[in-house]
């Protein structure tokens, strides 16, 4: 009978000690969302896109990972202004905690602004557009509107600082800087010519530059401030063109891909493995816009622990059925004869995996290989496997 108690007594322990984490980890996890989509045109320059739409897609996201509705914060349009936003974000801050977990989600329009202290590469800082920015420069309009990556980065610096080493911060940029004008039809999240204030800027080199511009400091890791991650919809010089949903609604492309991928999180994924997922499906929407991730990418998301990720390549090109392109070569110590196997997304290790299939270098140079498979691969997106080295060619001399 004491036995029974006994028991009984460990279970109810067990289940309030479970229930307990679950509720703290379910408090503990806070969200803003910024849509931008209903411009005034006619006054600011900016076309209407396709923002709210977004909305949803993110929620819902969310909210299947554990974020209570009520700690999802939604500010769209005409809330939306440079004033709106960033008072927005300076009442998240002063709503979290230590070891929060915090995701923010812009959907808008982005653009290049002049660089006004001299820590850009380009000389042009990238900015997000809130609702009442204008799309040029004028007599009238200086840029004062635009909310720039130095101004985020002060307030993420802050953010971080509240949060802790425990904390963790996902910011994900649905927009683009790129001054690329749209193929066909499809709407664009940017496309203005850069605001250059006269006066303050004698060049413009459009130069390659990966990620948001968020300087050194804002995306260090160290072991005082929460993890930072930033993911955005397109490199610096490309266009960020909408997709459409499951229902035929126009999307931003990194929304949709993001919500299908953050809905099928792993256990103890990691944010480098949520991106690939995002990369795959965007492959196949926008398949000639790159994304790009930023920052403490190799934490798990929502636990904090650092996951040690063995090297792996991506599929560069898909030959035919039974070759394909790497993206790394003989400097990157890849020799003929090599057998590479390719994996699933946010395979950590291929030691204790068995692969989907293996094949061969057969042809390398400095930076790319030809991995050549005894049967067809039948592979139809280069996104949807890692590669990674299985063994060597101890006889090749090839280097």
């Amino acid at each position: 009978m004491k036995k029974a108690y006994l028991v009984l007594i460990l279970i109810f322990i067990l289940s309030y000690t479970s229930t307990a984490q679950f509720v703290e980890n379910y408090s503990r996890k806070k969200a803003l969302i910024i849509a931008i989509g209903n411009y005034n045109t006619a006054k600011t320059g900016w076309q209407s896109i396709n923002s709210e739409n977004d909305i949803s897609l993110i929620s819902m996201a969310l909210q299947f990972q554990g974020f209570q509705e009520s700690n999802i914060i939604v500010i769209k349009d005409e809330q939306a202004d440079k004033v709106g936003i960033m008072t927005a974000l300076y009442t998240l801050k002063k709503n979290v905690n230590k070891g929060d977990y915090v995701v923010i989600h812009y959907s808008g329009h982005g653009q290049q602004i002049t660089d006004l202290n001299n820590d850009e590469i380009d000389g042009m800082d990238e900015s997000i557009v809130p609702i009442n920015a204008y799309s040029k420069y004028s007599l009238n309009y200086h840029g004062e509107e635009h909310i720039t990556d130095d101004e985020l980065g002060v307030y993420f610096d802050k953010l971080r600082q509240k949060l802790g080493n425990k904390g963790q911060v996902l910011f994900i940029v649905d927009a683009c800087y790129s001054s690329t004008m749209t193929r066909g039809s499809a709407k664009i999240r940017g496309g203005a010519e850069p605001i250059v204030i006269k006066g303050k800027l004698n060049y413009f080199k459009e130069k390659e530059i990966l990620g948001s511009g968020m300087n050194d400091k804002s995306l260090e890791n160290n072991k005082i401030n929460a993890s930072f991650i930033i993911i955005s919809a397109s490199k610096f010089n490309e266009a960020n063109y909408e997709a459409t949903d499951d229902n035929g609604n126009g999307v931003g492309s990194l929304s949709f891909a993001f919500s299908k991928a953050f809905i099928k999180l792993s256990h103890n994924a990691s944010f480098l493995s949520l991106f690939a997922k995002i990369k795959e499906n965007m492959k196949e929407t926008v398949p000639f816009q790159s994304p790009v991730i930023e920052g403490d990418y190799n934490v798990a998301i929502f636990q904090g622990n650092i996951i040690q990720q063995q090297t792996y390549f991506e599929i560069e090109d898909i030959i035919s059925d039974y070759e394909i392109k790497i993206n790394n070569g003989y400097i990157h110590g890849i020799k003929i004869g090599d057998k590479i196997g390719l994996y699933e997304l946010g395979t950590t290790s291929a030691n204790d995996k068995d692969p989907v299939i293996s094949g061969i270098v057969s042809e390398t140079n400095k930076f790319n290989s030809i991995i050549k498979f005894n049967s067809a691969q039948n592979i139809k997106n280069t996104k949807s496997y890692w590669a990674f080295l299985e063994s060597r060619n101890v006889e090749s001399n090839f280097i």
